[in-house]
């Protein structure tokens, strides 16, 4: 292997084979003591004996690999059930007295040298040992007869501080209604039940297969036969993988340069991604491929690899679709992934299919085209796509999506045109076998590929397969240089079957030049969550606090068949009509067996699912929801859509307003498509939000459409409140809807929420807490001061609800001609940061005439002054309010008087009564400032008055200074603050001219000339 150009193929695994050394000399090189037991098992020697083996540890593996290993999921193809020692309550008593079988120690000092020889070659590193086994159901393990004459088979392995267990078979298959199970000791991960649908040949012609990883030290099989079956299973072990390293450590074996395949360089990219698998060969996480579509259409497994991928260190033979075609040892990840643009923290749920076969491959182009053992659109909550193609010269731009290193799946990103190439050759050459290509940074980062990416796709600009990589010198610290994908169009044709793709991927011989891709479904039903909204589960692009605001259901008044939103509206004797719009963004036709249910709550934005919804839970002698009704949903062709109308009667508001006493008659509304042939992709549980998440088939509205109008009320309300058991702590997050440019409503309108009795005081079990909000005069009053305001702390006790109302506030002083506005409440769980509801607002605001507040003017005063203060009338009713610089209420009236008695600032608030806008305006009353007045008689001789206005929250007093002295010589006099005149007896005062010198606060403020005679 060249260390910069090498084919993308990785280890990750288990087998500790050394290329140059037969199998008996390797476990001779790994094992300390040759002589001792390496895993044969010569038969059981009891009626009842479980097998347990054990490999002795000298030290123990390092932490970092190892505290990750609790509670892992796998999802390998199975039948969903549960063991027969769980079903039949068995006692624990049948695992005791296990015999332990021990392997002999690894040669740790061994395997670490190696190991480090092969990260100075860039060889990726491995993680366990295969130790080669004949256990089966006939040497091994306890067969025992059950009372009522079923049969169960048990074996155990153990193996000591082993990180993980996995067993390959070179021989399985199993009778009708036998199933076989794997877990571990306390049953915290299980596998299985593997059934007849897992075998992989005949019974006269019995193949191999794998199952995936236990983590931890032991593992036990589980076999259990009803009765009635008389043909016996074979179940034949021929290596326990032992995994020493790196166990649960691939999230972060790529580059840091990788970019995950959900970041938003992987937005466009949804529907091809999950045809995407990591491939895993005998335990090495080796290679990347993708399903590809056929022209018949018929979702046949048709895997696209890399040939080079069929032999190598994982293999044991050079697999080719004219010989060593079966791959019964090859293991498929599926969906292997982040949910997001992160790296998670755990693991994501493996997802797994067992065995292939080689139906074509040619070295030429490196492709090889396997059909799978197993559909992975048999996996429980697993999406699949089948790639299209295109056998013509790409253009510019695409993506490679692939699992590097072994890693979770990556997106790496080309913009130039594919050059056509020999491979590991940079001359174009059109006739060449090979498109050469290089990868360009993006805004996450410059994605590339790297060992265990050979095979994925590379998909052009239109979202088709034009390759499959072979190899390259691509790295993250060599992120400039090119890759090499053999061509799709070259390996279209060849001289047989075995060694070309046309024959499989077009057996109704169309001929045609592409083919896009495909979910693989039959009738896809959609009910959108937003505009962004594109079908595919879960929906990444619609984020967890706008899942409430589907585009698809919406309310009117009458039977109008209008598209624009209402409220409801309750009549005794008139029907509001809702409209549910459905699409088939299938493949195929739709049956005309498909249903839509749709259900009312009341509004709120904590309700738990069906509890809420289907009538049976009752507050205060009313359900809190229902049905109300089902339409048929008629047949459709791919990408048709239909609206169905559902008539309603409006619950009346009266029943509610315990519940909700500001807005009594919102209600919200989830509609469900019921379908056979398109059913819920993931089991509904009672999380709202992430039953409409996860399914295309759920959508939601709650929705206050608020009309400021002379005629309507600038605000809404909405239930808040904690739907289970137990005490809750929540935060309340204000935010502004998405695309709402700048903030625009927080720049025209002031937003106050005001907090009911029992919402106030679950908020004050908090301690009041909160980001971007101001508290206003009313105790259980704020007001929203930014785009990512927040009520945090609110404490709620099992089964309570408050209200919180808002109200929004236009200023004209920011009028625009903007009409429409969104805002959203939502509610998250404070301890796992969930979100569990949310309610969203429609703010529409009508043209109207501007006024403008005026606060008039008052000249400055003296201190102790009452002074009249007056606002100008806006022509129209309006509230007007006058608040002190510390925003507290000082007057509700136009116009009031006000004792003066320091310099005041002033804000008045007029608030239009139709329509709830608003302006400001501010006056400041100054204090007249500190003089001297008349000196009379000025000249004297034996007395002299001197006027004087001081403010009277100042000392002061009068110095009479000879003009040629200096300042502090004078007589000083001290001035009554509250009286404007003072009279000084002059007759003892030496002829001559003086400074009258006036003090306030021990600063000169005003001097006048006096002459003493």
């Amino acid at each position: 292997m060249k260390k910069l150009l090498f084919n993308k193929s990785r280890i990750v695994g288990v087998v500790a084979d050394n290329k140059e050394a037969t199998e008996a000399q390797r476990d001779e090189n790994y094992f300390r003591d040759s002589n001792v037991f390496r895993g044969k098992v010569e038969g059981s020697d009891s009626n009842f004996s479980l097998l347990k083996i054990e490999i002795r540890r000298k030290w123990l593996l390092t932490l970092i690999v190892v505290v990750c290993n609790l509670f892992v999921v796998s999802a390998q193809l199975h039948q969903t059930t549960v063991p027969a020692s769980e079903k039949f309550k068995l006692d624990q008593k049948i695992y005791e007295g296990l015999e332990v079988k021990k392997f002999p120690e690894l040669n740790r000092e061994r395997l670490k040298s190696e190991d480090a020889k092969d990260l100075e070659m860039n060889v990726p590193p491995r993680f366990g040992y295969r130790h080669l086994t004949d256990m089966n159901t006939k040497n091994s393990g306890k067969w025992m007869e059950l009372p009522n004459g079923d049969k169960l088979w048990l074996l155990k392995i153990s193996i000591p501080n082993a990180l993980s267990i996995n067993l390959l078979y070179d021989k399985f298959w199993l009778p009708e209604k036998g199933m076989l199970f794997l877990y571990n000791e306390d049953k915290t991960t299980k596998l299985g039940a593997f059934t007849a649908a897992n075998n992989k040949g005949k019974a006269e012609e019995v193949r191999g297969f794998a199952t995936d990883l236990i983590y931890g030290n032991t593992v036990i099989l589980e076999y259990y036969q009803p009765k009635e079956v008389v043909e016996e299973p074979v179940i034949s072990i021929q290596y326990v993988v032992e995994g020493y390293r790196y166990i649960k450590n691939s999230l972060s074996n790529s580059g840091g340069c990788q970019v995950n395949v959900n970041c938003p360089e992987g937005a466009g990219w949804q529907l091809e991604k999950n045809a995407v698998a990591l491939i895993v060969v005998n335990g090495y996480r080796y290679c990347t491929g993708a399903l590809m579509r056929n022209t018949a259409d018929n979702n046949r497994a048709l895997f696209l690899t890399a040939d080079h991928c069929l032999g190598g260190w994982a293999n044991n033979v050079k697999h080719d679709a004219m010989s060593n075609k079966f791959l019964d040892h090859w293991t498929f990840w599926w969906q292997y992934e982040s949910p997001n643009c992160s790296n998670p923290a755990i693991e994501p749920v493996r997802k797994s299919t067992s065995g292939a076969v080689v139906l074509a491959n040619a070295g030429s182009t490196d492709f090889a085209l396997l059909e799978l053992n197993e559909n992975p659109s048999q996996l429980t909550n697993s999406s699949v796509a089948y790639l299209g193609w295109e056998r013509l010269n790409p253009k510019s731009g695409g993506v490679g999506i692939h699992h590097p290193s072994g890693d979770i799946k990556k997106i790496a990103t080309f913009t130039m045109t594919p050059k056509s190439t020999a491979y590991s050759n940079t001359n174009v050459n059109q006739a060449a076998n090979h498109w050469m290509v290089n990868w360009v940074s993006t805004a996450t980062n410059h994605g590339v590929t790297e060992g265990g990416s050979s095979g994925s796709p590379l998909l052009n600009s239109n979202k088709r397969v034009i390759g499959q990589l072979h190899g390259g010198s691509a790295s993250c610290t060599q992120k400039e240089a090119p890759d090499w994908y053999g061509k799709f169009s070259l390996s279209w044709d060849g001289n047989r079957p075995e060694r070309r793709l046309k024959d499989w991927l077009d057996p109704l011989q169309y001929n045609v030049m592409y083919l896009d891709s495909s979910s693989g479904l039959g009738g896809d039903f959609h009910i959108r969550n937003s505009v962004f909204d594109s079908g595919v589960e879960p929906d990444a692009n619609t984020p967890a606090n706008e899942l409430y605001i589907s585009p698809d259901i919406w309310v009117r008044n009458f039977n109008d068949n209008g598209l624009v939103h209402q409220n409801a509206t309750h009549h005794p004797y008139q029907l509001n009509y809702v409209y549910v719009r459905v699409k088939n963004r299938g493949t195929v036709v739709t049956s005309a067996n498909s249903l839509v249910q749709l259900h009312w709550s009341k509004a709120s934005t904590a309700s738990t699912w069906p509890k809420f919804w289907n009538g049976s839970y009752w507050f205060n002698g009313v359900p809190t929801g229902g049905v109300i009704g089902v339409n048929e949903i008629p047949i459709l062709q791919p990408g048709e859509e239909t609206i169905l109308k559902f008539p309603w009667r409006v619950p009346n508001p009266n029943n509610y307003v315990v519940m909700d006493s500001q807005q009594p008659g919102h209600f919200c509304l989830i509609a469900r498509v019921l379908s056979e042939e398109d059913p819920m992709t993931f089991m509904e549980t009672s999380d709202v939000v992430e039953n409409v998440q996860n399914n295309n088939n759920i959508a939601w509205k709650n929705l206050s459409v608020v009309d400021i109008t002379p005629e309507g009320y600038n605000g809404a309300s909405v239930l808040v409140g904690n739907p289970f058991d137990g005490k809750r702590v929540y935060s309340l997050d204000f935010l502004v809807g998405r695309g709402e440019v700048n903030q625009t409503l927080f720049r025209e309108a002031e937003i106050t929420a005001t907090l009911d009795p029992v919402l106030y005081r679950a908020w004050e079990r908090g301690g009041r807490r909160g980001q971007q909000i101001e508290r206003v005069e009313r105790e259980n009053t704020i007001r929203i001061a930014g785009p990512e305001a927040r009520l945090d702390n609110v404490v709620f006790y099992p089964d309570e609800f408050g209200v919180l109302s808002l109200t929004f506030n236009f200023l004209t002083g920011t009028y625009t001609d903007q009409r429409q506005y969104h805002y959203n409440v939502v509610q998250i769980d404070a301890d796992n940061h969930k979100v569990i509801g949310g309610e969203g607002f429609v703010i529409n605001k009508t043209s109207r005439q501007i006024f403008r507040a005026n606060a008039g003017a008052v000249n400055s005063v003296r201190a102790g002054e009452v002074v009249s203060i007056s606002a100008a009338d806006i022509g129209e009713e309006a509230a007007y309010r006058w608040y002190d610089d510390q925003g507290e209420l000082v007057s509700s009236s136009k116009e009031f008087l006000m004792n003066i008695e320091k310099p005041t600032r002033l804000q008045l608030e007029v608030t239009a009564l139709a329509d709830g806008f608003k302006d400001y305006d501010f006056i400041n009353i100054d204090l007249k400032p500190s003089t001297l007045g008349i000196i009379t008689p000025n000249p004297a001789s034996t007395s002299v008055e001197i006027e004087y206005d001081v403010r009277s929250d100042k000392a002061a007093y009068i110095e009479l200074i000879p003009i040629y002295e200096a300042s502090g010589n004078g007589k000083k006099f001290s001035l009554d603050t509250h009286n404007n005149k003072i009279t000084i007896n002059i007759s003892a005062f030496t002829k001559g001219v003086y400074s009258v010198v006036l003090y306030s606060d021990g600063e000169r403020i005003d001097v006048k000339k006096l002459i003493i005679q």
